[in-house]
């Protein structure tokens, strides 16, 4: 749900992205979404019944957390991702990092389209400071 306060900068922050979305595609300045999403790592114990089948038990152990990272490029039809050990802003930025040095070296300009950009930069900034 959008606070009330701040309607008017979520639609036109959107109506921005969707711009993007309607501009035909150019190499040159590729349009990139990036997300990313915490995955827990589960190890189930499988047996075989009686009659051969094989079962999933429904207890399970925690084998930690990983990261993962997907950027595509919904105008190219381009997708990669990424399975990072840890969920730190660093990570984030060696990941965007990667994606610059390898599959962005010849573009003029990445126009990137994430979500929750003003927290996760001021993050990173500060990181930086330290």
């Amino acid at each position: 749900m959008i606070p009330a306060e701040r309607s008017a900068s979520f639609v036109c922050q959107i109506e921005q992205v969707l711009d993007l979305y309607e501009q035909p595609y150019d190499a040159d300045y590729p349009v990139v979404c990036l997300d990313e999403s915490l995955k827990q790592l589960l190890d189930y114990e499988c047996f075989t019944t009686s009659t051969g089948q094989r079962c999933r038990d429904s207890e399970y152990v925690r084998r930690g957390v990983v990261d993962l990272f997907v950027t595509t490029e919904p105008l190219r039809g381009w997708r990669c991702l990424s399975v990072e050990a840890d969920h730190k802003a660093a990570t984030w930025v060696q990941f965007v990092a990667r994606q610059m040095d390898t599959t962005y070296r010849e573009v003029k300009k990445v126009r990137w389209v994430m979500d929750n950009l003003t927290l996760l930069w001021q993050v990173v900034k500060q990181e930086a400071k330290t």
